[in-house]
């Protein structure tokens, strides 16, 4: 059993079909990835 848990979240405001469609192009994965390394604000 792990020590602890991490959990993060965020509130998008914008319509669930345009976040879908930019998740689910993954040519994207850099503009919205928290994991992509870039340091900065879109």
């Amino acid at each position: 059993m792990p020590a602890g848990n991490v959990d993060r979240s965020i509130v998008i405001n914008v319509p669930s079909k345009q976040v879908f469609d930019n998740v689910a192009d993954y040519g994207t994965w850099t503009n919205w990835s928290p994991c992509s390394g870039s340091t900065e604000k879109p």
